[in-house]
């Protein structure tokens, strides 16, 4: 007869066999379990920031400063954070270039995607300047890398 494993643990039936308890096995923390957590905190604290900047955001005049309070600020502020307590320093670093490539990348799509729009139509225009992101992404991941 097969043993269970380790973690489960099994329930006698009145039919002599035996039932896995798998309420019981779901409560272990592991790895996976840990990492979940992670992604939780990096949420919570994405989204309390992310209300935090669209507090100052509501109180600027005039609103086109707004926009500077939106919500990529504060959710690379959050994840910054989260990485320095979890994994630290130099992991911090590399994900702060990561942003730095990804934020040129955006300004290029924003600069191609208005034009584009305006002389191809929304689809095509959107497509168009999300090609270029990607190209000016990917380059910026080969410099960095």
């Amino acid at each position: 007869m097969r043993r269970p494993p380790e973690r489960v643990r099994p329930a006698f039936t009145s039919s002599g066999g035996y039932r896995i308890d798998w309420r019981a096995a779901g409560r272990r923390e592991g790895p996976l379990m840990s990492e979940v957590w992670w992604i939780v905190g990096r949420g919570l604290l994405g989204g309390l920031l992310v209300m935090a900047f669209a507090v100052i955001g509501e109180m600027l005049t005039p609103k086109r400063f707004a926009g500077i309070f939106a919500a990529a600020p504060a959710v690379a502020l959050a994840g910054m954070t989260v990485t320095v307590v979890q994994k630290g320093e130099h992991q911090l670093d590399e994900d702060a270039l990561g942003m730095i490539a990804g934020a040129v990348a955006l300004v290029a799509y924003c600069a191609v995607a208005v034009p584009l729009v305006r002389r191809v139509g929304a689809l095509a225009g959107s497509l168009m300047a999300l090609a270029v992101w990607a190209i000016v992404a990917g380059a910026g991941w080969a410099l960095i890398a």
